[in-house]
């Protein structure tokens, strides 16, 4: 959801080990330019999801329940059938 919202991972590094460190520390940011035209909904909801301590991250139905996934959409696209 982290890629798809802003085009780019939650993990970046130079090497490989520094990556690897990255993510087992759970060490990640929004980086503004990528975020400014994401809903504070949606990062929200992709932060649940990166919370390093599995017992505080949101679960399957925490996150199929978010407001995000919940919330109608707001485009003027009409939607396909």
């Amino acid at each position: 959801t982290y890629i798809l919202l802003c085009g780019s991972p939650p993990f970046y590094a130079k090497s490989q080990a520094a990556l690897f460190r990255k993510i087992m520390t759970g060490s990640w940011r929004f980086i503004d330019d990528d975020w400014l035209d994401v809903s504070e909904t949606a990062k929200n909801f992709v932060a649940r999801l990166l919370v390093h301590e599995p017992t505080l991250r949101a679960s399957t139905g925490d996150a199929l329940a978010h407001a995000w996934l919940a919330a109608p959409p707001t485009s003027s696209t009409p939607s396909t059938p």
